[in-house]
């Protein structure tokens, strides 16, 4: 396999956002670079949803790059093959064919297996013959993986090119990663998109976007970076032996100068506000305003013509609202926003569009959109 070489690759994502993952790659496919560092001109591939991710096929260098720009996905996965085998013996003969030296090398890498309606179900002696197949370079731990998986006799292995999850922006963990109740970052992108449907980011720039219950900021600090580019960590497929230096460089981000340009955050304003502000205050930096209110601080409401409102509240769970989900929403209605939406559990939405309605009795529905928030089944509503 070399870099322009055409393969199949598998984007994950948290169920119920394959679609939006669709369309994000879509978006993304023209801001791609050729080997020459230059724009590429292979068309867009035919998108394959499946539970969990999107598969499709494409040159190599184009797939990988997909790592910088994907605010949705969990991981990419990079399959190296795929065979039947029935039995144990011939399982080895086919990983003999599996040939590792354009990705990893000779560096080690630690092992994911998953086996499920397969005669070869025992996961710990398909551990083994792998461990047979490449018995210097299996090692737990190891920044590198490989996944293993089998389904009906199906063996398909696929290396990583990701690295840590594509949640974590960057390369150390923040005080916005670790919150009570933190909101994954593919989730607040997951919001964000859906909050702005089909509204341009020029006309973005005329938009106060406020987070009234802001925790660490993941909501505003994902409408900052926005589709720019992920520059501030590594990835596992810059040590790949197939990949040119022009994609292991901390300097890569100019090669995409005219994307930055145009695929950055177009809000005119982000303003974040809580009750408590400590999570905020650590970290340095900040791309937007800090207020300490209660969303029921009447006085209290961000300037600008054009105000959209995104909450990720507390579900009475792990943390407490302590007020009711109708007075949430009858107080989000008195602020006469353009567009509010927020992370409720299913039973909760009814109740907080009862109070929202009872002061905004035009208030439309424009959208509900249902995940799970840390397991939890969970709903986000756009009204308008």
């Amino acid at each position: 396999m070399t870099a322009d070489s055409i393969a199949n690759f598998f984007v994950i994502c948290q169920p119920g956002l394959e679609s939006a993952l669709s369309d994000e790659i879509r978006e993304v496919w023209p801001w791609l670079l050729a080997e020459d560092a230059r724009a590429h001109a292979e068309p867009q591939p035919e998108l394959k949803m499946l539970v969990g991710g999107v598969d499709f096929q494409a040159s190599v260098h184009l797939g990988l790059q997909l790592n910088f720009f994907l605010r949705l996905a969990s991981r990419i996965l990079l399959r190296l093959s795929e065979f039947k085998a029935k039995d144990f013996t011939r399982l080895y003969q086919k990983l003999e064919r599996v040939h590792l030296a354009s990705t990893v090398g000779q560096a080690p890498f630690m092992l994911h297996i998953a086996a499920s309606q397969s005669k070869l179900n025992n996961e710990k002696r398909i551990l083994k013959v792998i461990q047979d197949r490449w018995a210097q370079q299996v090692v737990p731990s190891a920044p590198q993986a490989l996944y293993v998986r089998a389904f009906d006799d199906q063996f398909t292995v696929s290396v990583d090119t990701s690295g840590r999850h594509l949640h974590f922006r960057n390369s150390e963990a923040t005080p916005k990663s670790i919150g009570e109740a933190p909101l994954r970052e593919t989730l607040a992108a997951f919001a964000l998109r859906n909050l702005q449907g089909t509204v341009s980011l020029g006309e973005l720039q005329t938009v106060t976007l406020w987070d009234p219950m802001a925790g660490s900021g993941s909501f505003l600090w994902e409408a900052f970076h926005g589709l720019a580019g992920n520059w501030q960590r590594e990835y596992s497929f810059q040590n790949f032996t197939l990949t040119k230096k022009l994609w292991r460089s901390s300097l890569i981000q100019g090669n995409y100068q005219n994307v930055l340009r145009t695929a950055s955050s177009h809000f005119g304003n982000l303003v974040a506000s809580d009750v408590q502000t400590h999570l905020l205050q650590k970290q340095k930096d900040l791309p937007f305003s800090v207020h300490q209110a209660d969303i029921r601080n009447r006085d209290f409401r961000p300037p600008g013509r054009r105000l959209w409102i995104l909450a990720n509240p507390p579900y009475n769970q792990r943390l407490q609202l302590g007020f009711s989900i109708q007075t949430l929403g009858e107080e989000m209605a008195l602020k006469k926003a353009e567009r509010v939406s927020v992370i409720l559990p299913p039973h909760l939405i009814n109740d907080w569009f009862a109070g929202y309605r009872g002061v905004q009795s035009q208030a439309q529905v424009l959208g509900r959109f249902p995940f799970r928030n840390g397991g939890l089944p969970v709903e986000q509503i756009l009204v308008s």
